[in-house]
């Protein structure tokens, strides 16, 4: 016979259903017991939610929170929220996804829950969604999709969904992807561009002058005009014309010669017809006995000996008949 000082009840953790000899039987995974001496699986408890505990557990307290849940030992454990994740179990708190990540998981168990936000875009630590990357400065595209980096002649200085803005029209830009405003250049003395130009040759000279697209443009000279944007040269006036404006935008600078005078193209200034002398725009004929041959502002000229002219604005002068004398 077993005296009872043999005897020993189960200890907490444990139990015994049935009698005879055999030891006492293990509370499962999962489970605890802070009875002793118990007769019944009955007496073993579930951990709380989202706990574990090993074999033979004591007490609530050896129930910790899994992997991807959180809280104090012995429960309640919360499973991690989206945007973050918890590699062991424990009662530590939930690791928060980088920044430029984001996952809409709950309970996630590793850090490659979390995915890389989408080229030239950005997320704050702990995003829950594909939304909450944004396209950083200097690229475009609505949240959560494709950023495309903004083309030379744009910048964006802020993040987001905006559109790129153009460089303003006078200006250039040859960086992609700029952030400021500040790399719009201005373009050259006398030359101009469209908004959202890229190029350094995106300037042309404006009206009135003329040089290589993007580089020096020179105002016309007096004598020419020009009406459009552009490396072309600047057009001379016609012959007969004049102009004494410099960087003449338009054909109506050019101005007819007065009476009795004229001009080259291109000319500043009007010369006396041959037969006319005087200043530029007071031309007057030679008077009769005078003759003048060619243009210019010079003086009428006397007939020589045995010449005449009856004539004003004469350009030569005839030879006179010869004396009844001679004729004999």
């Amino acid at each position: 016979t077993r005296r009872s000082s043999d005897l020993s009840s189960c200890v907490a953790g444990k139990f015994k259903s049935i009698v005879g000899s055999a030891g006492c039987s293990d509370c499962g995974q999962g489970k605890f017991s802070e009875a002793v001496g118990a007769a019944s699986s009955a007496t073993c408890t579930e951990c709380p939610a989202n706990s574990d505990a090993p074999t033979a557990s004591t007490s609530q307290t050896s129930c910790i929170c899994n992997a991807g849940s959180t809280g104090p030992d012995g429960g309640p454990c919360s499973l991690c929220q989206a945007g973050t994740y918890k590699v062991v179990a424990g009662s530590g708190a939930c690791a928060v996804c980088d920044a430029g990540t984001y996952s809409a998981d709950v309970g996630a168990t590793s850090e490659q829950t979390c995915v890389l936000c989408p080229a030239n875009s950005e997320s704050p630590p702990g995003s829950v969604a594909a939304t909450s990357c944004l396209c950083n400065a200097g690229s475009s595209g609505p949240d959560g999709g494709t950023c495309a980096v903004c083309a030379a002649g744009k910048y964006k200085s802020a993040a987001g969904s905006a559109a790129c803005i153009d460089c303003g029209a006078g200006t250039y830009s040859t960086t992609s992807g700029a952030v400021s405003e500040g790399t719009c250049q201005a373009c050259p003395a006398n030359s101009v561009s469209t908004a959202g130009s890229g190029l350094l040759a995106d300037c042309v000279c404006v009206a009135g002058t003329s040089g290589p697209d993007g580089g020096a443009c020179t105002a016309c000279e007096a004598g020419k005009f020009k009406e459009a944007a552009g490396s072309s040269e600047c057009s001379e006036c016609n012959a007969g014309t004049y102009s004494t404006a410099i960087g003449a935008l338009s054909e109506d600078t050019c101005e007819a010669c007065p009476a009795n005078s004229n001009s080259a193209a291109g000319s500043t200034e009007c010369v006396c017809d041959a037969g006319f002398t005087g200043t530029a725009g007071q031309c007057s004929a030679c008077s009769p006995g005078k003759f003048k041959s060619d243009v210019g502002d010079g003086p009428c000229q006397d007939c020589g000996p045995g010449e005449f002219s009856t004539q004003a604005g004469a350009i030569i002068c005839q030879i006179g008949r010869a004396s009844c004398r001679e004729r004999v």
